[in-house]
């Protein structure tokens, strides 16, 4: 049974822009999710979010003996934890939620659908884990063989857990699903001599290949079927992110230097991820759209990557603030990048006390997860932002308000 429902704390606010705000023209309001009122020694963390702003994560009791954690689900301002569970990894558009619960020696993948949860059991071992999930509550991960005798990707659905198999080797592993219900991730080629990322499609594994060296992986993949991650070059020298588009491996290249690989990818088939500068100075983070690789930037300091893009070609990720004291999550949008922190309108009660120091999602509609730090109660929250409406904007519905 579920715990009782918590009223997160939830803001809506309006206000005068930033400077940095006023050049965009766009703020943010925003919902700490909180730690269901344990106080200090507690933290949650958010995982992902889906199209309607609701989210999932865990509710971590660190260094706390004998306090409880688990998966967090909230929704329209509130948010509950859920028994039987350790922590959460997704959600999808219906409100299903992926979990996981460690119950030494068993690790199980759950399904939290329409109040039930359910364990999606496994592939004869004792290990399994879902990791990304479709919005028809198809699940992907990698699940231990008899024995535990191996690790295999799966793909969980209507009820059935199905073994994915190898390009050959012993060992693979799913990492996302689109809504068709195919498959990227990797796995061991025969004899175990390499791991390639693959496309599993219409039934079959496909072996994506690489760049000339033993080593691939697929880390995203959109609903047109085309995949993102990265792949060594010939001699293992470096590795590339790729994009994989209706039979052909693309080498997107880098920023200048040695190494890039791909995070996200979406519907329009661009590409978000990290990438080495001229002379490996720096990893930045990069935008590949219409055939060209771009630099992001950062927030004044060293270091970019990217974790997530939407269909609008908006790009989340982390970047240095100057002095390289600390990471701050960073929307790019209409061609500039911006610290979130920056975003979230003045009128916000919660602006003066709360850092963001971690993206996590962007959806299609307006809405962010991130995580951040609250100065004012010392607790370390999952936060989620909402696209405010301006004026003469009409694609937001939501006003800010005070």
């Amino acid at each position: 049974m579920d715990r009782p429902l918590v009223l997160a704390r939830v803001v809506w606010f309006a206000g005068t822009l930033t400077l940095i705000g006023l050049a965009y023209g766009q703020t943010y309001s925003l919902t700490e999710i909180g730690t269901f009122g344990r106080g200090t020694g507690f933290s949650t963390a958010g995982a992902a979010i889906n199209e309607f702003g609701e989210a999932v994560g865990t509710l971590d009791f660190g260094i706390t003996s004998g306090a409880e954690a688990g998966a967090f689900i909230y929704r329209n301002g509130t948010a509950r934890l859920l028994d039987g569970t350790d922590g959460g990894i997704a959600i999808n558009n219906a409100g299903q939620v992926t979990a996981w619960l460690d119950s030494y020696p068993f690790v199980h993948a759950l399904l939290y659908s329409h109040g039930t949860l359910k364990d999606l059991g496994s592939l004869g071992g004792t290990y399994t884990l879902g990791v990304a999930m479709n919005h028809h509550g198809e699940v992907t991960g990698d699940s231990s063989t008899a024995d535990n005798a191996a690790d295999h990707a799966f793909l969980y659905s209507h009820g059935t857990m199905q073994d994915l198999g190898t390009l050959g080797g012993s060992n693979s592993g799913g990492a996302a699903i689109n809504r068709r219900g195919q498959v990227t991730g990797g796995s061991n080629t025969v004899d175990d001599a390499g791991y390639h990322a693959f496309l599993y499609t219409s039934g079959s594994m496909v072996d994506l290949g690489t760049f000339g060296g033993i080593y691939s992986s697929g880390s995203a993949i959109n609903d047109r079927g085309q995949v993102t991650g990265s792949a060594y070059t010939a001699g293992n020298a470096t590795s590339h992110a790729f994009l994989y588009s209706y039979g052909t491996l693309q080498d997107l290249g880098t920023l200048g230097g040695s190494n890039s690989g791909g995070t996200a990818i979406n519907d329009h088939g661009q590409v978000a991820g990290g990438a080495d500068i001229v002379g490996d100075a720096a990893l930045h983070a990069f935008l590949y759209s219409q055939g060209e690789m771009h630099d992001l930037g950062t927030l004044g300091g060293t270091d970019s990557f990217a974790v997530a893009i939407n269909n609008a070609g908006q790009v989340l990720g982390q970047a240095n603030i100057a002095g390289d004291t600390s990471y701050h999550p960073f929307l790019y949008t209409n061609g500039r990048i911006f610290d979130l922190n920056d975003l979230i309108d003045e009128g916000s009660p919660l602006k003066p006390y709360v850092t963001l120091t971690e993206a996590v999602g962007i959806t299609d509609t307006g809405y962010i997860l991130a995580n951040g730090h609250n100065s004012q109660s010392g607790i370390d929250s999952a936060y989620v932002l909402q696209a405010c409406r301006r004026d003469d904007d009409r694609r937001h519905p939501h006003r800010c308000k005070q």
